[in-house]
């Protein structure tokens, strides 16, 4: 194989094919909530240091996105029902 052809590969051979996500940071990570559902446990980190604005932007994008999810479904469902 040439040097050439080794470049060009999406992944390289000699490097690991893995990256650490910080799983063992995780541990010894300090949550700000968590929850129980049933079996599933879900830890809560929250960013720090964030302004009252940047808190109150981030909701409304996920307030935003939510919205246009629900429109979504009810757009589908209308097509369906329609269908029938």
């Amino acid at each position: 194989m040439s040097v050439s052809s080794t470049l060009n590969r999406a992944v390289p051979p000699e490097e690991p094919h893995t990256l650490n996500r910080g799983d063992l940071q995780m541990e010894e990570q300090k949550y700000d909530a968590t929850y129980k559902f049933g079996k599933t446990v879900v830890n809560i980190v929250a960013p720090k240091n964030q302004t009252k604005e940047e808190i109150d932007r981030i909701l409304k994008e996920y307030h935003m996105a939510g919205r246009a999810i629900v429109k979504e479904m009810q757009e589908k469902a209308a097509l369906n029902s329609g269908s029938n």
